[in-house]
């Protein structure tokens, strides 16, 4: 096991960065919903679908961003593994 020490703040930005990230289709979604309609009638098959892609978004932006760390973290391991050989 690594014993370094865990640095808060490389902790603080990579949350943050994961945020945006999964967060930004979202907020895509809700510019392009209130530019479009600015009249009082709501079309909820319209609202659904916007709603849904963008739960669909952030789930398929969360794994690919887990994935990458997935891999940086065993590509990190099989290097230190392959070092003390």
């Amino acid at each position: 096991m690594d014993y370094t020490p865990i640095n808060a703040r490389r902790v603080l930005v990579g949350f943050v960065l994961t945020g945006v990230v999964a967060f930004l289709p979202i907020l895509f979604v809700v510019a392009q919903a209130t530019s479009l309609s600015l009249d009082l009638s709501v079309d909820l098959g319209a609202v659904y679908r916007a709603v849904m892609l963008g739960v669909v978004s952030v789930v398929v932006m969360a794994a690919l961003v887990s994935m990458v760390a997935l891999m940086v973290v065993s590509a990190r391991r099989a290097m230190g593994r392959l070092s003390r050989v």
